[in-house]
C-alpha cells in the first residue's frame, strides 16, 4: 500500500495555490496600473496619484514572500491566513487613499 497525501491536505495544498495565485494577480494590477494612469492622465501624473498603488504593490509583494517562504515549508493554513491578510491590508490601503 503506498503513502498516498490525504484528501485534506491536497485541498489545503490547492487553496494555498490559489490563494498565491490571487495575491500574485493583485500585485500585477498595481503595477499595471501606472500604466493605465500614464495613459489617462498623461501629463497630470504625479507621486500623489501614485501613492496607494504603490503602497498596494508593496504590500502585495511582501505577501507573496511571506506566502512563498511558507509554502516551501508545507504551512499551508498559514499561506491562506497570510493571503486574506493581505488582502485586508490592500483593502485599507484603498480606503485610506479613497481610492476607486
Amino acid at each position: 500500500m503506498e503513502n498516498k497525501p490525504s484528501r485534506f491536505i491536497r485541498n489545503e495544498k490547492n487553496i494555498a495555490h490559489i490563494s498565491i495565485l490571487v495575491i500574485f494577480l493583485g500585485l500585477i494590477r498595481c503595477i499595471c496600473e501606472f500604466y493605465r494612469l500614464e495613459y489617462t492622465l498623461q501629463d497630470k501624473l504625479n507621486v500623489t496619484i501614485l501613492k496607494p498603488f504603490i503602497a498596494g504593490a508593496l504590500i502585495a509583494a511582501i505577501g507573496i514572500f511571506i506566502m512563498v517562504i511558507l509554502y516551501f515549508f508545507s504551512k499551508y493554513k498559514f499561506i491562506l491566513a497570510v493571503g486574506i491578510l493581505t488582502i485586508t491590508f490592500m483593502l485599507i490601503i484603498k480606503k485610506i487613499y479613497l481610492v476607486n
